[in-house]
């Protein structure tokens, strides 16, 4: 319905008040599509007829100058703000919590590094670099490459047959 002509009829405004309560209900229940039809002003008509309902004492909005009237229209205002605040405190905290699970994540694979890393950079049982570097005449950088391939036990089982 049209409202921008002040002096038209609300027309069918039982019908309205009765659609627009039952939307207030749905919406109150969380139904996501009233709450996002509501919001983005095509359900105005029936939410400002039950609104006027129920502002003005079970009275019926006879022309759209009712269904404008400041008591309506401050009404459907702060209901819209209140859901509006309500969807964007729920999207921060969706984002506040995937922030926390990929901290999390991250402070998990940076641990597994870190420890692979002082894996790596540990003495092998067999003995350091320099050491097996002597001990089997082979360059440092051979023993460092079999090293980090997990592949010492070759030298020392090589040397030792």
């Amino acid at each position: 319905m049209n409202l921008s002509d002040l002096d038209a009829p609300a027309e069918n405004s039982h019908v309205g008040a009765m659609v627009g309560l039952t939307l207030l209900s749905s919406m109150a229940r969380g139904n996501v599509d009233d709450i996002t039809q509501a919001l983005i002003g095509t359900r105005d008509y029936h939410l400002r007829c039950a609104l006027y309902f129920v502002l003005k004492g079970e009275r019926l909005p006879e022309s759209v100058r009712d269904l404008m009237d400041a008591e309506v229209t401050v009404e459907l205002a702060r209901m819209k703000d209140q859901y509006r605040a309500a969807c964007l405190h729920a999207l921060n905290l969706v984002q506040h919590q995937e922030a926390r699970q990929q901290h999390t994540a991250d402070q998990r694979r940076f641990d597994q590094a870190a420890v692979k890393f002082r894996a790596m950079n540990a003495p092998a049982p067999e003995g350091t670099v320099d050491e097996l570097a002597k001990r089997h005449g082979v360059s440092k950088s051979h023993v460092r490459l079999l090293k980090r391939e997990n592949r010492l036990h070759e030298l020392t089982g090589a040397a030792s047959q």
